[in-house]
Order: C-alpha cells, then sequence, then structure tokens
C-alpha cells in the first residue's frame, strides 16, 4: 500500500467519457480508490445534470463535446477536437478511456499529443457490432480501421469484459494480444446490493432494468409479461428506465404508452438507485442482444438475491452460471423467454435454489473491491514500464 501511495501520489489520472453518470455508476469506486492513494482524477465527459455529482466526488469534471450516438461528420470531427484539446491542456500521466467513441477519439487524440500511457476500456462493442442492417455494417467495416489505429499505442493497455469482444478484436488484428487484459465487468458493491431478509416469495416480482433498448430486450420482456399475466394475475412485472431519445434503437414514449394500455407492467421510469427495487425482485430478466460488456445490472440483481434469465449471448452469458444462478435462453426467442420465466414462477424450490446461488456467484466473482484492485495493477503496470 505504502508503495502504491508513492507512486500515485499528485498523479493525474483522466478518465473519457461519453456520459458523467456512467462514470458515477461504473467508474467512480476506481476514481475513489486513486484519490485515496493520492492521484488527481480528471473526468471528461458532456455537461449533463450529473456533472455537478462529478465534482462532488472529489474529482475534477472537464466539459468535453461527445454524442454516444450519431455519425456526423462535423460533429464526430469536433468531439475528436474538444478531447485533443483538453488532454493537451491537462498533460494526465495515464488517460483511461470507456467506451466505444471515447476510445477511438481518445485514441487519435493520444497519437497526436504523444501520449502513451493509456488505457482503454471495451465495455462491450455496441449496437454498431451486433445490428446487421448494411448501413451498420458499413460503418462497423470503417470502425475496425479507425480502432486498429487508435488502439495500437505501445504502452497501452486494453481492458476487456467479455472472451468474445476479446477474441474479436484480437483476430482482426485491432489488438496485440499482449495488451489485452480482462476484467469481467464493473464490479457491484455487495453491501449496497444485497438481498432482503424481508423479501418474500409471494407476490413474485418480474423486473427489467436498463436503457429501454429493443436490442436490449426491452419489447421481448413486455411480451413475455403479456402473454403471462393472464396466467399468473399475482406476479407483478417491473419495468425500470426511460426511453434514450439520442439512440434510434430505443423505443419512443408513443410505444411506451401503447405498452401501458395494453399490459400492466409498472412502469418505474428511470431511478438514481435501483437497489430497492432489486431486493424486492424474484425475477431478474434481461434479454438483450445488444453489444454487452457484462452488464452491471445482472451483477447488482444477482447480489440483491435475484434468479436470472437473459440471453446466450456475448456478456450476458458471463455473469450468470446456467441452470445454477439463472437461465440462458436464445437471443430474440419470446418463446424460450416465456418458457424460462414460466418454470421459475411455478416453482419455488428452485427459484430459491437459484437466489441463493446467484449471491454467491456475485460474492465469489463479482465484488467492486476485486475489480479496483485489478484496476490499479493495470496502472502500475504501466507506471513501471
Amino acid at each position: 500500500m505504502l508503495q502504491n501511495k508513492i507512486r500515485f501520489k499528485n498523479k493525474v489520472i483522466c478518465f473519457v467519457l461519453n456520459s458523467s453518470s456512467f462514470f458515477l455508476s461504473h467508474r467512480l469506486p476506481i476514481a475513489e480508490k486513486l484519490m485515496n492513494l493520492g492521484a488527481i482524477v480528471y473526468v471528461l465527459s458532456p455537461e449533463d445534470r450529473f456533472s455537478t455529482d462529478v465534482n462532488n466526488t472529489g474529482a475534477i469534471h472537464v466539459p468535453i463535446s461527445i454524442t454516444r450516438s450519431g455519425i456526423n461528420v462535423f460533429q464526430e470531427f469536433y468531439s475528436l477536437v474538444s478531447i485533443l484539446l483538453k488532454l493537451k491542456k491537462i498533460k494526465p500521466d495515464i488517460a483511461h478511456f470507456v467506451t466505444i467513441k471515447p476510445v477511438i477519439y481518445g485514441g487519435f487524440a493520444s497519437r497526436l499529443l504523444g501520449l502513451d500511457n493509456v488505457v482503454f476500456a471495451i465495455s462491450g462493442l455496441g449496437h454498431v457490432f451486433s445490428a446487421t442492417k448494411l448501413r451498420t455494417k458499413t460503418l462497423r467495416f470503417i470502425l475496425k480501421f479507425l480502432m486498429k489505429f487508435s488502439l495500437n499505442i505501445q504502452n497501452s493497455r486494453v481492458i476487456f469484459q467479455n472472451d468474445s469482444d476479446r477474441s474479436k478484436l484480437v483476430d482482426i488484428g485491432v489488438v496485440d494480444s499482449r495488451r489485452a487484459r480482462m476484467i469481467r465487468g464493473s464490479g457491484v458493491d455487495l453491501h449496497v446490493f444485497s438481498p432482503s431478509t424481508s423479501r418474500r416469495l409471494e407476490p413474485i416480482r418480474v423486473t427489467f432494468a436498463g436503457r429501454l433498448l429493443k436490442s436490449k430486450g426491452i419489447i421481448l420482456f413486455l411480451e413475455m409479461a403479456k402473454s403471462l399475466e393472464k396466467k399468473y394475475p399475482l406476479v407483478e412485472f417491473d419495468v425500470i428506465g426511460d426511453p434514450d431519445s439520442y439512440n434510434p434503437d430505443s423505443i419512443t414514449s408513443k410505444e411506451l404508452a401503447h405498452w401501458g394500455n395494453v399490459s400492466s407492467v409498472n412502469f418505474l421510469g428511470y431511478k438514481n438507485n435501483i437497489s430497492p427495487l432489486l431486493k424486492k425482485s424474484n425475477i431478474f430478466v434481461f434479454p438483450s442482444f445488444y453489444g454487452e460488456g457484462v452488464p452491471k445490472v445482472l451483477l447488482e440483481a444477482a447480489a440483491c438475491g435475484n434468479a436470472i434469465v437473459t440471453t446466450n449471448h456475448p456478456g450476458c452469458k458471463d455473469a450468470i452460471i446456467n441452470g445454477i444462478t439463472g437461465t440462458l435462453v436464445a437471443p430474440q426467442c419470446l418463446n424460450e423467454l416465456i418458457i424460462a420465466v414460466d418454470d421459475l414462477i411455478k416453482s419455488s424450490d428452485v427459484l430459491e435454489l437459484y437466489s441463493l446461488a446467484a449471491r454467491d456467484l456475485a460474492e465469489s466473482k463479482f465484488d467492486v473491491v476485486d475489480v479496483v484492485e485489478k484496476h490499479i495493477k493495470i496502472y502500475d503496470e504501466i507506471f513501471q514500464q
């Protein structure tokens, strides 16, 4: 610990992300550890309602111009310039880029500025690497070349959350396997997310949480709920989250209103803290076919003792043990999803076993304390070279 304090004292670590809220939900524990070791932490992300919360953590928020989606050439060039100018001014000892756009633009900026100490976090390959439309395939082809240029920095490390993403980018020559590192997910605070001692199996609550994107399976969840709610009138189906107006894959407010009229699903909206709701839930359903890393919400649900139903899809399948902590279903297969949830609702014994095993898995594999220490080791590797 003393060596770490000496090594990190007054070092400038700069996180670059496309969302302040993502920093708070997925990277804050790492930043807090770094600040405890004496580092100065900057967070570069768009100015939004969460920016003040970033400053309140002790980190320094610096606004940049970057969108989570969209491919307007002028806007994207402005994003690159915005990141480059801020990094030039801050002169970080380590720059840590998170999610695809910051990774690509941050890599470009780092190469132009001669920054060698870089960490890239591939927290899923996103919609572009999972969609099949011709336009998206063309964009994916371009992205491969951009990423190969951006990620080819000698003293960098590339963190993956699942084996599929790692293999995909290593196999096509985007990432040198010697610089690839595996950290399965962003971890979960096992004290905040824990099973409720007062939770009962009756009435059963079935929950979805996340951005309401079609590729994250929200429509499949709603179709499943509509199919089962008549068979199980006492079961509660909850949706936590709002439409994402910046993402073309999101359901619209009009579609949300339609589902409110044709089903008895409880639409709870966006919540800053979903722990109390997950503690009340019994079954967590996440039928995603999106380009996930390891979805943090699956780890949080498991830590709260939820049995999990999710897809046999990269990232999602890495968060459960099939037949032990939950059930894997084929992506975009509504029938399998209905059967899996139906089986858990009608079998309280299996549901309880899955619940206990899910918490055990979270404790053994997904503790945020372990995730933070793995990041510190990666920073150490970079400083020692």
